[in-house]
């Protein structure tokens, strides 16, 4: 230290009446004072200073110049980077939403579980190992619920890989667990009642999250009632906006649904994707990927996860979609769950929408929601009841060098379905009839129609019926006049919502 510096008393006048006293060091050096506090006043006690910045206090003079250096629990903690083979070189996702810096106040909770309702996960997966608890599979009926096309596994990597385990990739939750629940079958498209019953099952058996990167443009009432009932118990249910802007950019369900955080994707440089869907329901937004095409080999227009190994691409895969960018939604709920057990699903929803970065038009807009997920935004938000600013990221992360080893991953994203809103499966109807009627109405009821019941939807209370293929529609137009059911509907087709490159 220099002799001729000399210390003084610096007071920092935050919001709410907190005085934070600091003593600082002052001398003939310039230095300037970084705002890093909003709407702070920094005065001194130093009367050798002229220039009070309280006229009302003649004995508390402004110092200048000096140096501030804040207090710990003022600075960004130092980020934390996992050792995972190729985080370094390929997942700038996890970069750009501050990862790295939320770790350094949270790796997550193995107490807090993710369902990934999808097409099911490689259950012998070496990067999700440990990670995985009891699942069912709603395509085959049985409890074995393995990935037979790769979209699942690819999903659960992201929300929640194993990590810092000195190989392959990292999740956005390191503690979560992962619920494989398969819904969706090797062409990547289930129907509304598995879906259904998959969010019932995944609800009743201890889901904190539900993650549906899957969707379609026909409203399905079950469909609702299903999100409504995991709402209900506390669950948050995040899901994909859709990738078919290009293609009209239909309203996609069950994201547009109340109780359902709908995301949209994000390249690196924080532009929207081409494929993105926007609407009135987007929420946030999350990198999804953002190729020029088929052949673009700038890893960091991609997202590298785990793959169900079975496909015959290895263990990693480069995938794009909405389908991407919703579980790293997923991952932040779950930590922030981690961090504040006791928030409720809504307010984990408004803690994250909150500290979300905005992008684009200033405030909430159909492109971003209410802008890209911020990791260390949000649990600094979650960490304190108080009114301390977090900090927020303007500008898009740089891009990082790559290493000398190459991934050994291929390029390969799933290709998106055309919409139509007649997909539905042949020879099914979905059935709910209103509060108070009876088994025996009910089944004199369906006697008068060409229909059988197959099975029902615990919990929902609909039935599903088998009708004669080609009289789908014209049935549940029928059905639902009668003024003792309350909805009737084709069992409608939903995608996996992962996309080719132009």
């Amino acid at each position: 230290m220099n002799v001729k510096d000399k210390p003084s008393w610096t007071v920092l006048l935050l919001g709410g009446g907190l005085f934070l006293l600091l003593m600082i060091w002052t001398g003939s050096r310039t230095s300037a004072l970084s705002p890093v506090l909003p709407h702070q006043e920094i005065l001194s006690t130093d009367s050798g200073h002229p220039g009070s910045s309280l006229s009302s206090r003649p004995s508390i003079a402004a110092t200048a110049p000096f140096t501030l250096y804040l207090p710990a629990i003022f600075r960004p903690p130092e980020p934390v980077t996992p050792n995972d083979t190729y985080y370094s070189a390929y997942q700038w996702n996890l970069r750009q939403i501050e990862a790295p810096l939320g770790w350094a106040l949270s790796t997550g909770s193995n107490g807090v579980v993710i369902a990934v309702l999808d097409t099911g996960v490689d259950l012998t997966h070496p990067d999700l190992q440990g990670k995985l608890v009891a699942g069912y599979d709603f395509i085959n009926n049985d409890s074995n619920p393995s990935d037979d096309q790769g979209h699942g596994t690819h999903v659960a990597g992201i929300a929640a890989a194993l990590s810092n385990n000195s190989r392959g990739i990292a999740g956005v939750s390191w503690g979560a667990r992962i619920m494989p629940v398969k819904v969706l079958g090797a062409d990547g498209t289930g129907p509304t009642s598995g879906i259904a019953n998959g969010i019932i099952w995944a609800t009743d058996h201890g889901a904190d999250v539900i993650n549906l990167s899957l969707g379609g443009s026909s409203s399905s009432a079950t469909l609702q009632d299903a999100v409504n009932y995991a709402y209900n118990q506390g669950v948050l249910v995040v899901a994909a906006a859709g990738n078919w802007y290009q293609q009209g950019n239909p309203v996609i369900y069950p994201a547009a649904y109340p109780h359902v955080v709908a995301v949209a994707a994000t390249g690196d440089q924080n532009e929207h994707a081409y494929y993105s869907e926007t609407g009135y329901y987007v929420d946030v937004a999350a990198p999804g990927g953002n190729p020029t095409g088929s052949n673009d080999n700038n890893a960091n227009h991609w997202i590298l996860s785990t793959y169900w190994r079975g496909a015959g691409y290895g263990d990693y895969l480069w995938v794009v979609g909405t389908s991407q960018a919703t579980p790293h939604v997923a991952g932040l709920a779950a930590l922030v769950w981690s961090v504040k057990p006791s928030l409720t699903n809504d307010q984990v929803e408004q803690l994250i929408e909150n500290t979300a970065v905005d992008l684009g038009t200033p405030g909430r807009d159909d492109v971003f929601g209410y802008g890209r997920i911020d990791v260390y935004a949000a649990l600094s938000r979650a960490q304190t009841t108080s009114a301390l600013p977090v900090r927020r990221m303007t500008a898009p992360p740089g891009s990082q060098p790559a290493p000398a080893a190459a991934v050994s991953a291929t390029r390969l994203p799933l290709r998106t379905p055309s919409l139509s809103e007649t997909a539905f499966v042949p020879g099914a109807l979905l059935v709910k009839f209103r509060a108070g009627v009876s088994a025996a109405s009910a089944t004199a009821l369906l006697s008068r129609y060409p229909v059988q019941v197959t099975g029902e939807i615990a919990g929902l209370g609909v039935l599903r019926l088998s009708v004669p293929e080609g009289q789908e529609q014209e049935l549940s137009r029928l059905l639902a006049q009668e003024p003792s059911i309350e909805y009737a509907e084709p069992d409608y087709y939903l995608y996996a919502l992962s996309v080719p490159s132009r």
